[in-house]
């Protein structure tokens, strides 16, 4: 059997023993519930960090479809305009300009003009000719085959293969891509944990440097263990890494200015009550062991995962 300090009051006990046999502290449950913490937050870590896997990967897979869908878009309409330019071109081409014959009245007389022979024939209309006498005159065919065709119809094909031309060039041209819009300015981003911090505040409801007492019941004779002056509580904040709450450090500076047992090294302690809208949140004690009389000292008391507010802390005398 070996000797221990008791996590409440500090005197010693058996390590045997549940309970402790002066303030009547229960270790066992005290140890149970640390450890159903520890689960807790361990758990909670673990679910967290496979939602946030299953999340990105997700959001990966819809970016990857939805590119590949605009891509295909835009060949596809690349596609298309390219088709329909060569079509025009070649029908343009394929146009061919013929013209069988014509005829060009010029007063009383009409001009038959025949492509194919590349020959005028000059009919009369005088009506003193009575056998209606036709004079044809035939030219020398030209050494070059365009020579043979008529003024208009070259023309004609000229303005067509120019046209093919500036078809066939717009065709070759290079795609000129255009630059993207800039994106819009977004607005700046809340920091939402953050917020959750400063929302946060803690009022000490005890006006400090204060005194408080460790009283102790023995039978009907209740007597002064301790005493302890508190100087002063710092408070720091800072964000949960497991979920949208806050956690909160309080820091008491003190020192030991009474001891039942003079020149004796017996604990420091003072309750402290946590509220928010008048309800108990926490309850427990700044504690520290084996000092004496004059002896300063500070204690660290830790609020894990409470929700944004307003809250109070105050301070008790500590009673058994």
């Amino acid at each position: 059997m070996a000797t221990i300090k008791c996590l409440d009051c500090g005197k010693d006990m058996s390590d045997t023993l549940k309970k402790c046999p002066h303030c009547g502290f229960n270790l066992k449950k005290a140890k149970n519930e640390e450890r159903l913490r520890k689960y807790k937050k361990t758990t909670f870590l673990l679910v967290n960090k496979h939602k946030v896997i299953t999340t990105l990967v997700c959001i990966g897979i819809i970016v990857v479809v939805a590119g590949g869908v605009v891509i295909a878009q835009n060949n596809n309409n690349n596609n298309n305009n390219l088709e329909n330019t060569e079509n025009i071109a070649i029908e343009d081409m394929t146009t061919e300009a013929t013209t069988v014959g014509s005829e060009i009245v010029t007063g009383p007389n009409t001009v038959s003009i025949d492509v194919a022979t590349n020959t005028e024939a000059v009919i009369s209309d005088d009506s003193s000719n009575a056998n209606n006498k036709t004079s044809t005159s035939e030219k020398a065919a030209p050494s070059s085959v365009t020579d043979k065709t008529p003024v208009a119809t070259q023309a004609a094909v000229a303005a067509k293969a120019q046209v093919v031309t500036q078809a066939a060039a717009a065709v070759k041209a290079p795609v000129v891509t255009q630059a993207p819009a800039p994106a819009p300015t977004q607005a700046p981003t809340i920091d939402k944990k953050q917020a959750m911090v400063d929302a946060t505040t803690i009022t000490i409801a005890t006006p400090l440097p204060a005194t408080f007492q460790y009283l102790y019941q023995a039978g009907t004779y209740l007597h002064i263990y301790s005493k302890t002056l508190v100087n002063s509580i710092s408070i720091t904040k800072d964000a949960s890494s497991y979920d949208d709450t806050v956690n909160i450090t309080a820091v008491l500076s003190g020192q030991k200015t009474y001891d039942e047992q003079p020149g004796g090294t017996n604990s420091a302690e003072v309750v402290y009550k946590l509220t928010k809208n008048g309800i108990v949140v926490e309850t427990g004690n700044f504690f520290f062991m084996d000092i004496t009389v004059g002896d300063n000292f500070t204690s660290t008391v830790r609020f894990y995962s409470i929700q944004p507010g307003a809250y109070i802390l105050t301070l008790y005398d500590k009673r058994n």
